[in-house]
């Protein structure tokens, strides 16, 4: 029974993460996944509720990061604004460093330990870590013209 059971919930997370992909709120796929939670759900029995609400949907165009004529990898975050910045750039991998660079005016390059996790938007209302709230602190005091985040971690589903 316990065999079937993560049997069954692997192939559940291997169809939604693996062949939907990218499910941003609002987004086609996000309302396919919805979709298919619901009938696997209504399918075992359990009654459903839903509470729609109106949400935009945000497509990202076209993602183009440069470094010196080289084109490297890059998506941009979910919901940012069009840009065509070329600007000096800073590194910074701790909220220490953070505090201490001068980014204002130039591109601000976050990896490391400041994106070992995400980060919640300013002002979320479930939850807002004290870590998040001062690196978004930091970024509206320091003013910098565009924030890149690295992330080298590519997440894959596989099957145990």
């Amino acid at each position: 029974m316990l065999d079937k059971l993560k049997t069954d919930i692997l192939t559940h997370l291997e169809t939604i993460c693996t062949q939907m992909g990218a499910r941003p709120i609002g987004s086609p796929a996000n309302h396919l996944a919805a979709a298919y939670i619901k009938h696997i759900f209504q399918g075992a029995g359990l009654e459903i509720e839903e509470q729609p609400f109106d949400c935009m949907d945000w497509t990202d165009e076209q993602t183009i990061l440069k470094q010196n004529g080289e084109i490297l990898p890059a998506r941009a975050n979910a919901f940012s604004i069009s840009c065509d910045i070329y600007a000096p750039a800073t590194a910074v991998c701790t909220i220490k460093e953070l505090e201490e660079a001068d980014t204002t005016g130039k591109i601000c390059i976050m990896y490391g330990e400041l994106t070992s996790e995400g980060i919640v938007p300013k002002n979320w209302r479930i939850i807002n870590p004290d870590r998040d709230k001062k690196i978004n602190a930091l970024i509206e005091e320091k003013k910098p013209e565009a924030i890149i985040t690295v992330n080298p971690q590519k997440y894959t589903f596989t099957r145990i």
